[in-house]
């Protein structure tokens, strides 16, 4: 099987620091992309070792950042951010609470409903809604419940 060609006449050191220059890589990120662009895995694994000896690389730290960055956000749920962290190839120990899942739903439907003022008159597309922010489906039916029930006032 012959072997892809390079796009560029770049080292796999100057590509990878050229991608870590736009923003935070993982290594699954940079090795993904370095054998994307046709470099063989010895200099891949040069590269990688450079990176993290340099200190360009820190895929706990990145992780950490990510899921805070999230975490501080109103809008998602812990499901939405381990996908996140997934997709680049992260993994954290770390989940939001309960508590956390349920004030973060609340918070986004409180938002939602300011574009969208009828959205809790439709039960499933208001769970929908939150579903796919990444809530859990306790924190889900526990937000709709309380609005439903009017001990929440929106």
């Amino acid at each position: 099987m012959p072997r892809p060609m390079k796009k560029s006449n770049r080292t796999a050191w100057e590509s990878a620091l050229h991608l870590i220059g736009y923003r935070a890589q993982s290594e699954w990120e940079i090795r993904t992309k370095l054998k994307r662009k046709g470099y063989d895995e010895e200099d891949i694994e040069k590269t990688v070792s450079l990176l993290y000896r340099y200190q360009y690389l820190d895929d706990e730290a990145l992780a950490e950042e990510i899921f805070f960055r999230y975490q501080s956000s109103l809008l998602y749920g812990d499901r939405y951010i381990q996908g996140k962290l997934h997709a680049r190839g992260l993994t954290i120990d770390r989940h939001l609470t309960e508590e956390e899942e349920r004030e973060k739903a609340t918070e986004a439907l409180r938002i939602r409903l300011r574009t969208v003022p009828g959205l809790l008159e439709d039960y499933r597309r208001a769970a929908g809604f939150l579903l796919r922010r990444g809530f859990s489906q306790t924190a889900v039916r526990a937000v709709l419940d309380e609005t439903a029930g009017g001990q929440e006032t929106f």
